[in-house]
């Protein structure tokens, strides 16, 4: 601006002197000169200037008026402000993002204790409400979203939906009902948008804590009672594996304590086939095997049924073996007989 000045001004002091009548002396021409150039140079830099340094230390690129320490302003209606204070808390310093005159979002730096160099970074967007703080690097190096005092690594919290209202994929929960903060004081949820959902539940104690699967419509699919019993298909285990459905396996293998060699022991009493038949006819089942009514009412423990079954076996083994010896016996005696039969009918012969 000031070379266009100079110019602007020599210009015109040429003209002069080739016309000495337009101005009758050259020393009025020069004091013309000289006054046209600062004028000239003056009105440039005021029309023409667009970067500011205002008596209150703001500086201001792109525009004359600057509100902060910094603001930048582009040819649009978008622009930049950064802002600085010396406050012993808070905020002490912030980017701030504007459209059209409106702050749009910011991030700030804020100091938390008054001595030391602690701070905290916090990240701020405009929602139809105000302000809101979407996400905080905490002076721990922690991280929190929707959270202003995060407690892990990742805290997250709060829930989200789509305009239509739909629950999308989340971690919530300070309760299993509750949508706040997933790993809370009672536990929480991961949930997704179908509505089948994890669940992580605690009491105060910590001795009662579960963790549930479910799917929503058929209800719970496993759930992790404190006292470690596991359910599938129900909600109140009563046993380490408790299944409320039918199970398919290729092998099952069960650790029984206790098996019935005792059958082969010669101590061992036999009952009668006798005695066998008479408890048959009054209770209409073997001896030492649950009836149908008790099956039904108690359930059936396989491992002991297995065991008892397997009893059964080895005494009708015993049975057998017995009957086996007598009818080996009576086939001897048969034979016996048929002999001295043979003998007699010679005899008579003769």
């Amino acid at each position: 601006m000031i070379i266009d000045s100079i110019l602007i001004t020599i210009f015109i002091s040429f003209v002069f002197n080739i016309y000495p009548d337009f101005l009758k002396h050259k020393k009025t021409s020069m004091k013309y000169c000289i006054m046209l150039f600062v004028y000239l140079t003056v009105f440039n830099c005021v029309n023409g200037q667009t970067n500011f340094i205002r008596d209150t230390g703001n500086v201001g690129i792109g525009t004359l008026t600057p509100k902060e320490k910094l603001e930048i302003v582009a040819d649009g209606a978008s622009y930049e402000q950064l802002t600085n204070n010396w406050d012993v808390l808070g905020t002490v310093g912030a980017i701030k993002f504007n459209m059209a005159g409106t702050e749009i979002s910011r991030i700030e730096s804020e100091r938390v204790v008054p001595t030391g160099r602690l701070g905290s970074l916090k990240f701020f967007v405009r929602t139809v409400s105000g302000f809101s703080e979407g996400l905080r690097i905490g002076s721990n190096g922690l991280v929190g979203i929707g959270v202003t005092d995060p407690q892990a690594g990742l805290h997250v919290a709060n829930v989200n939906f789509l305009p239509d209202g739909t629950r999308v994929a989340a971690i919530l929960g300070n309760s299993w009902n509750d949508w706040t903060a997933f790993g809370g004081a009672a536990g929480g949820k991961i949930r997704g948008s179908n509505e089948g959902y994890l669940i992580v539940e605690t009491n105060a104690s910590g001795s009662n804590n579960v963790l549930g699967l479910n799917l929503s419509s058929p209800g719970n699919v496993l759930i992790a009672g404190g006292g470690g019993n596991v359910g599938i298909g129900t909600t109140s285990p009563q046993a380490k594996l408790a299944v409320n459905g039918d199970i398919n396996a290729k092998r099952i293998k069960v650790t029984q304590i206790g098996w019935p060699d005792y059958v082969f022991e010669p101590t061992y009493t036999l009952p009668t086939l006798q005695q066998l038949e008479l408890f048959l006819k009054e209770k209409k089942h073997l001896p030492e095997i649950p009836s149908a009514q008790e099956v039904k009412v108690n359930g059936l423990d396989l491992g002991e049924n297995q065991a008892k079954l397997l009893q059964k076996i080895e005494e009708l083994t015993l049975y057998l073996i017995d009957l086996n010896k007598k009818v080996e016996s009576q086939q001897k005696l048969l034979l016996e007989q048929h002999k001295e039969l043979i003998e007699l009918k010679g005899r008579k012969i003769k």
